[in-house]
């Protein structure tokens, strides 16, 4: 039998991996602020009113909040990839 949740979550996981996020060091890092884009699209679809913080331009963390008082959740999700030799 089918599980949607697990499914969606499945989705999304793929979706977050196809982004090319790699973080080359020393500030180098590329994709960071698509992918922060993109998930802050879902997290607005989701009612979670998120805000895109960066503290170096291009590499983006998101911020949701949701709930009664509408506090902010922040889970420290890696947006980047690091290349390993």
């Amino acid at each position: 039998m089918a599980d949607p949740l697990a499914d969606h979550a499945a989705d999304l996981c793929a979706c977050l991996i196809r982004h090319d996020t790699t973080n080359n060091g020393a500030g180098d890092a590329k994709g960071e602020r698509a992918i922060a884009e993109h998930i802050a699209v879902l997290l607005d679809k989701a009612g979670a009113a998120p805000t895109i913080l960066e503290r170096t331009p291009g590499r983006g963390n998101v911020i949701g909040r949701a709930g009664p008082r509408r506090r902010p959740r922040l889970r420290r999700p890696v947006l980047d990839r690091f290349l390993s030799s």
